[in-house]
């Protein structure tokens, strides 16, 4: 998972990223995907990591301690489209990927 989130492209795209978590879920040790987020030691992961599980509604407490992470700088969610959109503040994200086009993708 962090992988992909680092390089969304060799996964599909942040939407094949997403649908990944999403399924996964229930089933995610989220202590352990906070330590290997810090352990792997990238911005773009922390930030792509909190916005997905922000966004889709995932309750769990790590996302606290990865706003805490991160930096300021703005990071794309996807490098496949181009580099334009909202930029999200709370987690220093260009939304380049509507969260809606994400949500429909995992609902189909």
């Amino acid at each position: 998972m962090i992988d992909c989130l680092y390089m969304p492209a060799y996964a599909g795209g942040i939407i094949e990223v997403a649908k990944a978590l999403w399924m996964a879920r229930e089933k995610l040790d989220y202590g352990k995907l906070l330590s290997y987020a810090k352990r792997f030691d990238s911005q773009v992961v922390i930030k792509r990591l909190g916005y997905l599980l922000d966004k889709l509604g995932f309750e769990t407490e790590i996302t606290g301690h990865l706003r805490e992470l991160r930096s300021a700088a703005v990071s794309p969610l996807d490098t496949e489209v181009p580099n334009e959109g909202k930029i999200s503040t709370k987690w220093s994200i260009r939304q380049n990927v509507d969260i809606e086009t994400i949500i429909n993708a995992i609902n189909n």
